[in-house]
């Protein structure tokens, strides 16, 4: 038997002990080699780990995840176990397993959905379909019933994407700069480790999974938008230096069809990041709980009071964040 049929990629039988001790169980198995000298890898990604171990009435998906796992910790204490999963994985993440997924349906898909600037985008082939264009309420309702269902550390450790190989690209799906910039500034911003898809970071083009996977273009002059280059490097760089960005908790402080505001906070440190997807009723927040100045992040201006409240930043497609006065 194969996967989807296909000769080249067999479907292995995870009940036959001599299978799990070459691939994954004892400090002989592959898993375990290539995380050791002289390849010292960081960790393992699962291909398609939501069918692995999986066939017909056959479920070991589970006991394959606790398997990786311990031969990986037993040789590399800090390794990391990511899983590709492309739907629902809350059932696959009891807490002994996957550390995290690829964040498809928790991060990806509700900002595509929010970002969508013109209604439902196609995009087949690939493992999704039609994307429609939904509110602020409906997009943090998903984020937030997805994040219910999870432990929080396979929150922390969900690899959040805004394209990959099997997708369009970031650039094509959303066809403006001024979005695209938000949807950066939205993967720097929340809980979970940014996964860059290459060429996104410059702009590269491609209208689905398959398309998507033109090679890199090497010449910079002709080929790489510098904006958005420019840009990535510099939310990075301030997620890179602001502990709460990299290890806080997230509250919603607003939500509003067009604008999302929340809070990144760690150990006396905190962030107010609002992102626009258009040009919206000003979201105003009251200054006593928040400062009556907020000190604005690599390329945002600081944010002063107007009497008793602050108001947010609301004339199109942006992204903002501030840190906040230490209490």
């Amino acid at each position: 038997m194969s996967w989807f049929d296909f000769p080249s990629l067999p479907k292995f039988d995870h009940r036959n002990p001599e299978l799990r001790r070459r691939l994954y169980e004892g400090p002989d198995s592959i898993v375990a080699r290539w995380l050791t000298p002289p390849a010292a890898l960081d960790g393992w990604r699962i291909d398609v780990a939501n069918m692995t171990g999986r066939h017909g009435t056959v479920d070991l998906n589970h006991q394959v995840a606790i398997s990786v796992r311990r031969t990986m910790a037993d040789a590399q204490p800090a390794s990391l176990l990511i899983a590709e999963h492309s739907h629902d994985s809350s059932a696959d993440l009891l807490g002994d397993g996957w550390h995290g997924v690829m964040n498809y349906a928790a991060f990806t898909r509700p900002l595509w959905q929010w970002l969508n600037p013109s209604g439902p985008a196609p995009f087949e082939p690939g493992p999704f379909t039609v994307i429609p264009r939904l509110t602020g309420p409906d997009v943090v309702a998903t984020m937030r019933e997805f994040a219910a269902a999870s432990p929080w550390r396979s929150t922390a450790t969900a690899l959040n994407l805004v394209g990959s190989h099997d997708t369009a690209r970031i650039m094509t799906t959303l066809g403006d700069e001024n979005l695209v910039r938000v949807a950066f500034g939205l993967l720097a911003a929340m809980p979970g480790i940014p996964m860059l898809y290459a060429g996104d970071e410059i702009g590269q083009e491609g209208e689905n999974g398959e398309d998507g996977r033109r090679p890199f273009p090497w010449h910079r002059d002709n080929d790489w938008n510098l904006n958005i280059l420019d840009w990535v490097r510099a939310v990075f760089r301030v997620r890179n230096s602001v502990s709460a960005l990299r290890t806080g908790g997230l509250r919603w402080v607003s939500v509003t069809d067009d604008a999302l505001t929340f809070l990144r906070e760690a150990g006396g440190e905190s962030v107010l990041v609002h992102a626009t997807r258009a040009p919206s009723d000003p979201v105003r927040l009251p200054a006593r709980y928040f400062g009556r100045q907020l000190t604005g992040l690599d390329g945002t201006v600081d944010l002063v009071a107007d009497g008793e409240q602050l108001t947010l930043p609301s004339s199109g497609a942006g992204f903002d964040w501030w840190r906040l006065p230490t209490r």
